[in-house]
């Protein structure tokens, strides 16, 4: 409002000054020649200006740059960088509209009689756009109104609904007592007509009783007193027996008439609830005539209403077209407004300059002096606020670059720390070194310690060939005793020599081709040191070894099997044992091969367990050679190290196991060289819980869980391997 005064204000100054320009203007052409060569001045000056607010315009935008780089460093900061942004949106869009409007100032000096003319029209349009304001609000209010009474009429309407169902639900409780009255009336009915018949037989039966007496009176007077003496007694019972009935039926209609008493009392009362009933039924039907009519009389208001509310709402749209034509029209003088406003600014400023030229409009202008003061003052709070938000720019700038140079103090911070960790990395790594070196000696040492127990079990090897070569020498050495000896017991001397030979060696046979048929009849009747030969078939038995022997597979036809389906195929018990060319089968679930104790050598031989791990290596005496074995199918692990046992694999094959292919825990300790271990549904080597294990040149691919699971202090070297 404040703008539309100041426009009427300084449109009727104009106005003014116009006519009376118009007046004076054939004093003032000469005038006008000096006024437009300042004009042109003022262009010139306006261009400097304009160049000037370019250049400013350049130097916001490198500003604008300065800041979308300072916004890409810091993207942390995004509220900050979002209020800059809004501000520094802001500052463009003031300066586009300053140069915008600076940049149509000199097309609008030309133009600014016809705007004043149109600046009379719309004084005159803006009282109309008033008259039209007030007519809308007062329709308003009538609207606002009528939707108040509408709002009541639906409430009344919602009430009188509700009224309508109560009145609805109790018509319907009533319509149901009078069915049940009806009902219970019927049978009363229906009981008292029965009671009738009941009461009219009884009477029939006392009539008929009565006379069957009279008659028997008259009997009895006219017969003898002898034969009423001999038939008295008959006459007497059947009295007695009619007046029981006399009896019952008084009874019976004692009962019958108070029932009828009570019967009667309940039709008076029903029938006295019928009437309040229907006096009920008639007031609620008058009431429900007298709500069909008030709904009828709503339901005409209702409509007129609607009516009323449609033309309402058309006289609200065209209402709504006025307004939006009258908004239309007050953009535009708006716009002319400020575009008047551009040209005070530009008028005050040659203000000085036309002072000199133009003193005789001095007095015609001070009331649109008056205005421009105003304008000026806005202009003034504008310019104060557009330097207060470049102030507050420079602010967060600062602020930025204050935080930049926080994180540059903690980037060079950070490379500070970086150094730092680069160094204990360095020296991290020469420890590391160290520990590898010192690892490889210990490895180099662990090598040398391999070769050395090779080297300790070649000698074993040479020293259980000498054994054997001193058992051959014993053995010559008795029969030349045996030769040497008396000529008397040349039998005894035989005897002896074959049970020398059969210590060294038995053959086991099922079809009775040797020795023994059993395994384990064989271990039993050896002697330590004895070698046992085993021909081909299916033993199905627990072979225990409990000295040192040699049990060797006859392959070269069928396989040597050994099944167990309540034990192990093998317990190892002794010092030393040597088991080749076997075929090892559990089906239960024990371990197929179980070392607890002593040194067992298994090689070319096939295990397997179908409901356990294939072969167990447990305890601190354990100790076992693998070589060239078939180690497959078992539901649990192919090989089970545990419990500081040892054991050594080499050129075995694992594969196709439930869990692991050899699993070692508890300070087990394992050597694997040459191995191929595949298709186990869990890793191929797992060490854990102080275990050590040392694999070389070995094959773990192909495995569920992959080559390796180290946990809990397990320690695995390794060389050559395929993972």
């Amino acid at each position: 409002m404040q703008a539309l005064l100041l426009l009427i204000g300084f449109g009727g100054g104009a106005l003014v000054c116009w006519l009376i320009l118009n007046k004076r203007n054939s004093r003032s052409l000469l005038r006008m020649q000096g006024s437009q060569e300042a004009i042109s001045k003022l262009a010139s000056q306006l261009d400097a200006r304009n160049s000037e607010l370019r250049q400013k315009v350049q130097n916001e935008s490198q500003l604008n740059s300065e800041l979308s780089q300072l916004q890409s460093r810091l993207e942390n900061v995004t509220d900050e960088q979002a209020l800059l942004n809004n501000q520094v949106s802001e500052l463009e869009g003031i300066l586009a509209g300053i140069s915008q409007e600076r940049s149509q100032v000199n097309s609008l000096i030309a133009d600014l009689q016809f705007q004043l003319e149109n600046a009379q029209q719309a004084e005159s349009q803006l009282a109309e756009v008033a008259e039209i304001q007030s007519q809308l609000e007062a329709e308003d209010r009538e609207r606002s109104q009528l939707n108040a009474q509408i709002l009541e009429m639906q409430a009344e309407l919602e009430t009188v609904d509700a009224e309508r169902s109560q009145f609805h639900d109790l018509l319907s409780e009533f319509d149901s007592q009078l069915e049940t009255v009806n009902q219970s009336r019927l049978q009363i009915q229906y009981q008292l007509s029965e009671t009738e018949l009941k009461f009219d037989r009884s009477i029939q039966d006392r009539k008929e009783l009565q006379s069957q007496l009279s008659a028997l009176q008259a009997q009895l007077e006219s017969t003898q007193p002898q034969i009423v003496n001999s038939q008295l007694h008959q006459p007497q019972a059947e009295l007695l027996e009619l007046e029981k009935q006399l009896e019952a039926a008084n009874s019976d209609k004692m009962q019958l008439n108070s029932q009828l008493s009570e019967l009667q009392s309940q039709s008076e009362t029903v029938d006295r609830e019928r009437e309040e009933l229907q006096s009920d039924l008639e007031t609620a039907n008058t009431e429900r005539s007298q709500l069909y009519t008030q709904l009828s009389q709503l339901q005409t208001q209702i409509e007129t209403a609607n009516q009323n509310q449609n033309q309402l709402q058309s006289q609200t749209s065209e209402l709504e077209q006025q307004l939006e034509s009258a908004y239309q029209t007050r953009s535009q003088l708006e716009s002319q407004l400020s575009q008047l406003q551009t040209q005070i600014e530009t008028a005050h400023q040659n203000q000085t300059q036309l002072q000199s030229q133009v003193s005789e409009l001095e007095q015609q202008l001070e009331s649109a002096g008056q205005a421009r003061s105003q304008l000026e003052s806005v202009l003034s709070t504008q310019q104060s606020e557009l330097q207060n938000q470049i102030e507050t720019a420079n602010q967060n700038q600062t602020q930025l670059q204050s935080q930049i140079s926080d994180l540059e103090n903690q980037l060079e911070s950070g490379i500070q720390t970086r150094s730092q960790l680069e160094s204990g990395l360095e020296t991290a790594n020469e420890e590391r070194s160290h520990l590898y070196a010192q690892l490889s000696e210990i490895q180099c040492q662990i090598e040398t310690t391999n070769q050395n127990q090779t080297q300790l079990q070649s000698q074993v090897s040479e020293l259980e060939n000498q054994l054997e070569t001193v058992y051959e020498e014993r053995s010559q050495l008795t029969s030349q005793l045996v030769e040497m000896g008396n000529s008397e017991s040349p039998k005894e001397a035989s005897s002896s020599e074959t049970a020398v030979l059969k210590n060294q060696e038995f053959v086991v046979s099922q079809q009775g081709q040797g020795d023994y048929t059993t395994i384990s009849e064989a271990v039993r009747n050896a002697v330590p040191g004895t070698r046992i030969y085993v021909s081909p078939g299916l033993y199905q038995e627990t072979v225990i070894i409990d000295k040192f022997v040699e049990i060797i597979g006859n392959t070269e036809g069928e396989s040597v099997t050994i099944e167990s389906t309540d034990s192990n195929c093998i317990l190892m018990q002794a010092d030393n044992a040597l088991v080749r060319g076997l075929r090892m089968n559990a089906t239960g679930k024990y371990y197929a091969v179980d070392i607890r104790k002593g040194e067992l050598i298994v090689e070319d031989s096939d295990i397997t367990s179908a409901d356990y791990s294939v072969v167990g290596v447990c305890g601190p005496d354990a100790d076992s050679v693998l070589r060239r074995c078939q180690i497959h199918d078992g539901v649990w692990n192919g090989i089970f190290i545990s419990d500081n046992g040892r054991a050594t694999v080499e050129d075995c094959n694992i594969y196709d196991n439930g869990s692991l292919g050899i699993g070692v825990g508890l300070g087990g300790k394992l050597i694997a060289r040459r191995c191929r271990i595949s298709g186990n549904q869990g890793e191929a080597i797992a060490v854990y819980r102080d275990s050590i294990a040392t694999v070389d040149d070995c094959d773990l691919t192909g495995n569920a869980g992959g080559a390796w699971r180290i946990a809990d202090n397990g320690y695995v070297r390794g060389k050559g391997n395929q993972e």
